[in-house]
């Protein structure tokens, strides 16, 4: 009996440290593949910085940009989690001259959480509590949940594999990015009918996103960064019912007298052509250039890239 109570002491220490040690030593081991929050606050400056979801990792691709530029990106990245993360890193001295804001309205209608738990591996202890604050918040989070989930059972499988973890998925990243290497084939129009929708329940945005919003163009003024908000395009059948396009109507207006810009498809501008709205021109009905309705596939990432390239010269 004794030695029961003895060995779930030593067991209950040995966790304990483990979980300590990970929580403040993992954004040192992310830090050393060319991805994450952390990798991006050791360059110390950056002149273009992307934050945003899996649809800026599947746009945005920076293997030919020349400018000092870096994506951070995480899978269901929302707003609340951004102006989290860009506190953290502005208050710690990055400094960045344009930010780019992945800009979906269905992303920003949700109640927030953190859907990529890989965010907290690559995250300084200080941004870790930030955001389990933040989940606590929520009048339907249980504490001890909240922890286990974030804090205590987050990138343990990562952190005891990282030797093996880094060797593999090193190569595939460039500047936070996709590397070069990495392809992701189009669809056929029957592929893209045959997947599930991805128009959202509501038709307007939850109220914490939209402070979030807001704040992210906040803290932009406060530390004298350009911040632009900007849709990557969209398969034609999210603008089927309406409701993007009445949500894109709310997110604009959100940004107006902000000194934000924002930049998004024709197809979803709809008639929300308002000041500081750049809208472009983009094929919305061409599965080849789409891996699903919401992320491009890599030779649709190529002509996105062409097409900002194209506005930035205008």
């Amino acid at each position: 009996m004794k030695f029961s109570v003895k060995a779930f002491v030593l067991g209950v220490i040995i966790s304990a440290v483990f979980v300590s040690v990970k929580n403040v030593y993992s954004c040192d081991l992310s830090a050393q593949i060319d991805k994450g929050i952390y990798r991006a606050m050791k360059k110390g400056s950056i002149e273009n910085l992307y934050i945003g979801s899996s649809m800026f990792r599947k746009g945005i691709t920076l293997y030919d940009d020349p400018s000092d530029s870096f994506l951070i990106y995480y899978n269901g990245l929302d707003p609340v989690a951004e102006s989290l993360i860009l506190e953290y890193m502005f208050s710690n001295g990055l400094k960045v001259k344009n930010l780019y804001v992945d800009l979906f309205p269905s992303t920003a209608a949700k109640v927030s959480w953190l859907y990529d738990k890989r965010m907290m591996f690559d995250a300084p202890l200080g941004l870790k509590l930030s955001v389990l604050c933040q989940a606590l918040r929520n009048p339907e989070a249980e504490v001890i949940p909240a922890v286990w989930e974030l804090l205590i059972h987050s990138g343990n499988d990562m952190f005891i594999l990282w030797p093996l973890y880094s060797r593999l998925a090193g190569g595939r990243y460039y500047r936070g990015g996709y590397s070069r290497d990495t392809y992701n084939r189009g669809r056929t129009r029957g592929e893209l009918a045959a997947m599930p929708g991805q128009q959202s329940e509501s038709a307007s945005l939850n109220p914490e996103q939209k402070r979030a919003i807001t704040r992210i163009a906040e803290l932009c003024g406060e530390y004298g960064v350009n911040v632009v908000f900007l849709e990557t395009p969209k398969y034609s059948a999210m603008f089927e019912g309406g409701k993007y396009r009445e949500m894109m109507g709310e997110y604009l207006g959100l940004l107006e007298g902000s000194g934000a810009e924002a930049v998004v498809s024709e197809a979803a501008a709809g008639g929300n052509v308002r000041l500081g709205v750049s809208v472009y021109d983009f094929p919305n009905d061409d599965p080849a250039l789409y891996e699903d309705y919401i992320h491009l596939s890599t030779e649709g990432s190529r002509k996105f890239m062409e097409v900002l390239r194209g506005m930035e010269g205008e």
